[in-house]
């Protein structure tokens, strides 16, 4: 019987493996720490490197994974995942069928925190390029607006996609109208289709279409003829009462409102579509492990619109948001999230805006790669009036 034990344990020793030996039944015996990682918020993390004594794990959907250990006893745990700081504690491993409490590890997310922005509500904001009239109306709300990315979310395939989503359409209109435009059939410009006018009816009416500032002149357009994937923006305004004045001689007053359509080659901002982006988010770095940080380019990027409701009472505050700088300069727009905002409104404006921010993207090795960044805007009170020359 000596002579068996010894022949195991030699074996096991050219092997290269030390592997504990129960003395009473023969069996190896199991011995695990159990760890247990999350982030902020107690939200499990996933792909944590987890490593006791020189042996690595990784945690899985739950945040949790289970180290073999070779013997019992007292372990330093480290745990360790890109955009997430390092952390370490002790913890007991147990040699039993019934494992102890995980050692508990939470992660602070590690970003770049980039220069504050301030936004004032007194502020005269300036629209340049061919689509300010669009962004500089969609600022002010006056109809509803759709963007590049507001059509990616909705994976519109047709213009009745984005159409029938405008509230109010048809139900101040003729419904022969609003059905024209939903079911995508031939839409005359501004003027009476041609079923209408052989019924004699004088006070209906179509929506003239305009095209990159320009009224569509042919007789008919089908609207379901256009892409709307090939657009940058969508404005439509159901009725005249609140057609800006930019409209007013393209759309003949516009008494039965307008539906303007931009395309994508006139905005300077250029949007990747969501299922590609996120192709392009293989790691993400910390800002100490790029040799470049991301920088905002604020000659593309609009700032944030103060919320009208608070501008009106002259509330003030901030909000931060954080997010992922891809490496050809926009932001990931799958993972935006609010860290903190003194009013919701000042949340919301500032993660709609991320959409309309652009960067010159992090370095690392001479290529650009994905960066976790975090960026906090000041809302401020209608500025105090110069105070008064001195006296000669």
């Amino acid at each position: 019987m000596r002579q068996w034990r010894t022949a195991v344990v030699a074996a096991t020793l050219v092997g290269g493996v030390m592997a504990p030996v129960d003395t009473l039944q023969g069996q190896p015996r199991s011995c695990r720490l159990p760890v247990r990682v999350t982030a902020a918020g107690g939200v499990p993390l996933a792909g944590v490197d987890v490593s006791v004594a020189g042996v690595a794990v990784r945690t899985d959907s739950t945040g949790e994974a289970a180290v073999p250990i070779a013997m019992p006893g007292e372990y330093t745990v480290r745990a360790r995942r890109i955009g997430y700081s390092a952390a370490a504690a002790r913890g007991s491993a147990r040699c039993e069928s019934a494992p102890g409490a995980p050692v508990e590890l939470r992660l602070a997310v590690l970003m770049q925190s980039l220069a504050p922005v301030a936004v004032r509500a007194d502020e005269v904001r300036r629209y340049t390029g061919p689509m300010a009239g669009f962004w500089e109306r969609r600022d002010r709300g006056d109809g509803h607006f759709f963007t590049a990315v507001d059509i990616d979310r909705r994976n519109a395939q047709r213009m009745n996609d984005i159409i029938r989503t405008v509230p109010g359409w048809g139900r101040n209109q003729n419904q022969r109208n609003a059905d024209a435009l939903i079911k995508g059939t031939a839409v005359r410009m501004g003027a009476l289709s041609r079923d209408q006018a052989a019924l004699g009816s004088a006070t209906k009416c179509f929506p003239t279409v305009v095209i990159d500032g320009m009224a569509a002149t042919m007789t008919e357009l089908s609207l379901d003829g256009i892409d709307p994937r090939s657009l940058a923006g969508v404005e439509v305004y159901v009725d005249g009462s609140r057609l800006p004045s930019e409209f007013w001689g393209t759309a003949g007053q516009g008494r039965c409102g307008v539906v303007a359509l931009w395309s994508r080659s006139l905005d300077a901002l250029r949007h990747t579509p969501l299922d590609q982006q996120t192709a392009m988010v293989d790691t993400v770095y910390e800002a100490h492990e790029v040799d470049l940080l991301a920088r905002l380019d604020g000659e593309l990027s609009r700032s944030p619109v103060y919320p009208p409701k608070l501008r009106a009472r002259k509330t003030a505050g901030s909000a931060a948001v954080r997010f992922v700088v891809l490496p050809n300069g926009e932001p990931w727009l799958r993972d935006v999230q609010i860290v903190s905002a003194s009013h919701k409104e000042f949340g919301e404006a500032l993660a709609e805006s991320v959409q309309t921010l652009r960067f010159t993207p992090a370095r690392r090795n001479d290529r650009p790669v994905a960066q976790r960044v975090e960026l906090l805007v000041h809302f401020g009170e209608r500025a105090a009036p110069p105070p008064p020359p001195a006296a000669p």
